[in-house]
């Protein structure tokens, strides 16, 4: 798919810990171009600002997946980890509260 090549992009930025990049691909990048990330994208994404500790970030990533509608696990718990690691956790819990009560909203 069209996502293909941004999957590798982003994991690769992940490696090399450039986060500043790997936010900016996923949050701009993939957008302007019509495409809406994955799975992958997001959880190479919050790994890149979990290893970096700049979780302050994730916020803005897990808005994009509620703009979305795309919650995943997986993606949710990396993203949870990456505002521990920042220390950032009353918001860790916060987003993760949110994120339950749309879920319990949406099968209402």
């Amino acid at each position: 798919t069209r996502l293909d090549g941004f999957r590798t992009i982003l994991r690769t930025l992940q490696r090399a810990r450039q986060w500043e990049a790997a936010l900016e691909v996923l949050c701009e990048t993939i957008p302007t171009l019509g495409l809406d990330p994955d799975k992958d994208c997001y959880m190479s994404t919050f790994v890149a600002l979990e290893e970096n500790r700049k979780g302050a970030h994730a916020p803005r990533v897990f808005e994009m997946m509620k703009e979305r509608g795309f919650v995943d696990q997986r993606c949710v718990a990396a993203g949870m980890r990456a505002l521990s690691k920042s220390s950032l956790w009353r918001q860790a819990l916060s987003i993760y509260t949110d994120l339950i009560k749309n879920e319990k909203n949406n099968y209402t």
